[in-house]
């Protein structure tokens, strides 16, 4: 027959194999929850940075757009000027 120290020692044992396997898998979730969450913050700044750069184009492209219009706008001041003046010079 089983003495009841041997009884004890193999639920003591029993116990501490159930508490090391369970530990043993808590810090395998949390590293895989950590590693989730480091890959969820990676894609959540690339989404920040492409929204950046696409802010950043949309600007480039307004003032490019601004520029133009104000060389248009020039251009045609210089026109109505020259217009102006040749119309003002044959009368002189």
């Amino acid at each position: 027959m089983i003495s009841p120290i041997g009884i004890v020692v193999a639920i003591v044992v029993l116990g501490a194999w159930v508490g090391l396997v369970f530990v043993k898998e808590l810090i395998k979730f949390k590293r895989e929850e950590r590693r989730d969450r480091k890959t969820e913050a990676r894609a959540d700044a690339k989404r920040q940075k492409d929204m950046e750069i696409q802010e950043l184009i949309q600007d480039y492209g307004d003032a490019v757009k601004r520029q133009r219009e104000r060389e248009e706008q020039q251009y045609q001041m210089e026109e109505v000027v020259d217009r102006a003046s040749a119309h003002a010079e044959p009368e002189r």
